[in-house]
């Protein structure tokens, strides 16, 4: 029969296929305000993870800056001490 649903009513409510049969409007009414607000939250979430990627990215990056710091001032700190080593070596020759 051509436009007869076939399945359960649960099968068809799985499938995005709402079946209205016997329901008043506002029930009608409810199920699509509830799809579209299960849209929206779809997209909104969409939006988070990307925002989520993104901050997880950025920290990444600032880890390695960070570590990259410490490892030029720990460079800096015995360069300074050689020199410092070198000069007083150097006042006793004098």
């Amino acid at each position: 029969m051509k436009g007869v649903r076939t399945g359960t009513s649960t099968e068809r409510w799985r499938e995005g296929v709402p079946d209205f049969r016997g329901c008043n409007a506002e029930t009608a009414l409810l199920y699509t305000w509830i799809q579209s607000a299960g849209e929206e939250h779809q997209k909104e979430m969409e939006g988070l993870q990307k925002k989520l990627r993104w901050y997880v990215e950025n920290q990444q990056w600032l880890d390695k800056d960070a570590a990259l710091l410490r490892q030029k001032d720990a460079e800096i700190a015995q360069l300074t001490d050689k020199l410092r080593q070198l000069r007083t070596d150097v006042s006793w020759f004098m």
